[in-house]
């Protein structure tokens, strides 16, 4: 049923807009016809504007940083049997997690975090002001800022365990949530005296009757025409209107850059070819990664999101067909039954994706001291920094194991969350013996797998650069247009 509601609520939208008409950014009335313009071309015009800048942004998060907002134990396998500990949910929803676990009592916080919503629809009964517009109401503005701080503040501890500082720090942020709309809204309407206010917006003299909302009289004011109507204020308007996403966003970053065990890492990052926005992918430390994955890691852990003939794409190794067939045909798989029910086995084509090294999750385990070996197709996206965290990983292996840490059988490796883990160290100097004669040190492996782990978790993430490049050139072309053609329709607007 709920899209014929939305499309209720829709009418009502449209209704309402043409009988009772749109409100404008300085929260004054229309007086008459020199207070309005026309919707086409000027709003048209205007929110083509707006749109492309927030395009511009949508844009780069798709083409340059996809993940940015999203959390790593997204691109972790699913078990029935096992919880990531600290998995939250998208960073639109963390304020509202953060009000859930704020409280001890589960039905209470269920209840809250409902109602930070449902107390929105009762705004009109809760200001009662006549002023509908801030700019004329310094105390609100302070109380508004406060609370833009704390929801954003709530959005940074939804990500964040509901313990100590945090617990208590949400706790005071959704406090405030409540008590800006429940007491402080009620209260500013009763006990604040706006400013005064512009006669209309067209007039920029000072309203002084009791129409104005008790304005001071002689304080200066200015009409929405000397503020809003020229190119660069539009411009500085819009901004401002996008800050708040900019500011959700970053807190979003930071709140969600964490990986499935939470490890930070703060050196060891050599600087990869691929990053930022022109990089591109070293096509020979490609098939050197991918010369080290087959001799020493394919032993224990799968790529079976990745098929053969990816090996063979452009933006990848790009190996020759011949030599894909080649690394195809050295693998062989079970395919149907002959006519006595034996299984019939046949040698790998390209289309076929890589093996699992291991029958079942079981036998894995028991031969790697009961750790099940993860799949590394998506090993990178799995971590927060992934291709630094696997570089870091395998060579921060050391011998020297600290005094208050018992590991038992397992290895120790800083890097590591808890330092303990149960796979042995998998690369030693010259541990393969590279086919293009490069120096197979320790560092050199390093490099090479976590630069091809990248390029297995997404093949195309090249493709994906040249089409962001593309398609963001033509919105900045697109938007200096509609900023000239806003620029001319305003120029005479009063």
């Amino acid at each position: 049923l709920l899209p014929f509601v939305i499309f209720g609520v829709v009418i009502l939208h449209i209704w309402a807009l043409h009988v009772t008409g749109n409100n404008n950014p300085t929260g004054i009335e229309v007086k008459d016809s020199k207070d309005t313009i026309s919707f086409h071309p000027y709003y048209t015009v205007k929110d083509l504007f707006a749109y492309v800048v927030f395009l511009l942004m949508f844009c780069y998060f798709i083409f340059y940083n996809p993940n940015i907002l999203g959390h790593p134990d997204n691109y972790i396998e699913a078990d029935p049997m096992l919880t990531p500990a600290h998995i939250v949910p998208e960073w639109y929803l963390l304020p509202f997690y953060a009000i859930l676990r704020a409280v001890p009592d589960k039905l209470m916080g269920v209840l809250l975090m409902f109602g930070s919503i449902v107390v929105l629809f009762f705004l009109p009964w809760l200001d009662t002001m006549k002023v509908k517009s801030a700019r004329y109401r310094p105390l609100y503005k302070i109380f508004f800022l406060f609370f833009v701080i704390f929801c954003l503040l709530l959005g940074y501890l939804g990500a964040k365990p509901p313990e100590g500082i945090y617990l208590l720090l949400s706790r005071v942020s959704t406090i405030y949530y409540f008590a800006f709309f429940l007491v402080i809204m009620p209260i500013l309407s009763r006990i604040e005296k706006p400013s005064p206010m512009p006669i209309g917006i067209s007039n920029p003299a000072t309203n002084n009757t009791s129409d104005s909302g008790g304005g001071v009289s002689g304080t200066p004011s200015y009409a929405m025409d000397s503020k809003y109507v020229t190119s660069m204020n539009i411009f500085r308007n819009i901004f401002k209107n996008n800050m708040f996403i900019f500011l959700v966003l970053i807190f979003g970053f930071s709140a969600n850059a964490n990986s499935a065990e939470g490890t930070t890492f703060k050196n060891l990052k050599p600087g990869f070819s691929f990053e930022g926005p022109f990089g591109k992918f070293d096509k020979e430390s490609l098939k050197r990664g991918y010369q080290v994955y087959s001799e020493v890691c394919s032993s224990c852990h799968g790529l079976k999101q990745l098929s053969f003939r990816n090996l063979s794409q452009p933006g990848g190794p790009e190996f020759s067909i011949e030599r894909v067939k080649e690394i195809a045909s050295e693998y062989s798989i079970t395919d149907g039954f002959d006519e006595y029910g034996e299984p019939l086995e046949r040698s790998m084509l390209p289309s076929d994706r890589f093996p699992r090294p291991y029958g079942s999750k079981e036998e894995a385990k028991g031969a790697n001291n009961g750790a099940y070996p993860p799949d590394l197709s998506l090993i990178v996206k799995a971590r927060a920094d992934g291709y630094n965290y696997l570089y870091s990983l395998l060579k921060g292996y050391e011998e020297e194991i600290p005094e208050d840490l018992d590991i038992g059988d397992l290895s120790y490796n800083p890097w590591y969350p808890g330092g303990a883990i149960a796979m042995y160290q998998p690369l030693y100097d010259e541990s393969v013996e590279y086919e293009d004669g490069t120096p197979a040190t320790l560092d050199q492996m390093s490099y090479d797998v976590a630069n091809f782990l990248t390029w297995a978790a997404e093949p195309t993430m090249e493709e994906r650069k040249r089409l962001g490049f593309i398609v963001m050139g033509f919105l900045i072309i697109f938007l200096i247009l509609m900023y000239l053609s806003v620029s001319r329709l305003f120029r005479d607007v009063h």
